[in-house]
């Protein structure tokens, strides 16, 4: 049987029969959702303001492109909507400091005598 394939529709239609597990082969995914996959998660929602207070309840980091529309970046979006936890970039330290007073003194001492 010979497939003739004459543009887009029958790509979708293609596309909805193999129920959209196809793999496009050359393809790369950008390290930032798209502005389609940005409305889906936002569905329903219009305004650009409103898809950014979205975006952000859901825990999201989001800033915005010059021309409103959220940007949201892939690998942050997948780890938080996964429910993966995020890893701190910085260990927190639960000890407490204590100045040692008395050597502040005595080296703020010395530098106002050889002044």
């Amino acid at each position: 049987m010979t497939r003739h394939t004459f543009g887009p529709a029958n790509t979708a239609m293609e596309k909805a029969m193999s129920g959209g597990n196809e793999q496009h082969i050359g393809q790369t995914t950008t390290p930032w959702y798209t502005d389609q996959e940005v409305d889906d998660i936002c569905a329903g929602l219009v305004n650009n303001a409103a898809k950014v207070r979205y975006l952000r309840a859901q825990g999201l980091t989001v800033t915005t492109k010059p021309n409103g529309r959220p940007l949201v970046m892939r690998a942050h979006a997948e780890s938080v909507l996964s429910g993966l936890r995020q890893i701190d970039t910085l260990p927190t330290n639960t000890t407490p400091v204590h100045t040692n007073r008395a050597a502040l003194v005595a080296l703020f001492g010395k530098q106002r005598a050889a002044a």
